[in-house]
């Protein structure tokens, strides 16, 4: 989607659950996020599962995401957050610090790091990242915030079409 602009043309104000896989060291990626966010402004549930960025593209601009601006469903509508496979890398921490400082409805957030048998990421080093998001100044009070370690292969758990074709429920909630 690259040089999608967001427009009355290119809204889909029907959609209301969200899932993206995301590179946040990519730049790119991280500007998919914002304009699916733009693009899609009734969304009430977001669930993003973080992709590991082998190889670098370039230096990680820290004001990327206050630049973007408001979006309408980050401020306005999503009241479920779930993030998976979360690494604490820059462009993930400089969404979260985005996402949290201007999400005004948000009531669920998950965050659920890689299984440290698959993965470098320690306990310690979880609770330090959880802990400094929790520090940040947050839009909405009295949100639900869990941390949780996957104990699934590297990757998650994969996605059941099964469980995503029924529509009474969001098949991403934990």
């Amino acid at each position: 989607m690259p040089g999608m602009k967001p427009s009355a043309s290119t809204m889909f104000t029907s959609v209301t659950i969200l899932s993206l896989n995301v590179r946040f060291g990519v730049h790119d990626d991280a500007n998919m996020v914002a304009t699916f966010l733009k693009c899609f402004p009734n969304a009430s549930s977001l669930h993003i599962r973080c992709e590991q960025c082998d190889e670098s593209t370039g230096k990680f601009e820290h004001k990327f995401w206050e630049e973007v601006g408001p979006i309408v469903s980050v401020m306005l509508r999503i009241g479920v957050m779930t993030i998976r496979e979360f690494r604490g890398e820059e462009g993930e921490m400089a969404f979260l610090k985005y996402f949290f400082t201007n999400a005004r409805a948000l009531k669920y957030v998950a965050i659920i790091f890689p299984n440290p048998s698959f993965s470098s990421i320690s306990k310690n080093y979880a609770c330090s990242k959880a802990n400094y998001l929790t520090s940040l100044n947050w839009a909405t009070q009295g949100c639900g915030f869990m941390v949780y370690g996957s104990t699934d292969p590297e990757g998650g758990r994969p996605w059941c079409f099964k469980t995503g074709a029924i529509f009474s429920r969001d098949p991403f909630s934990w």
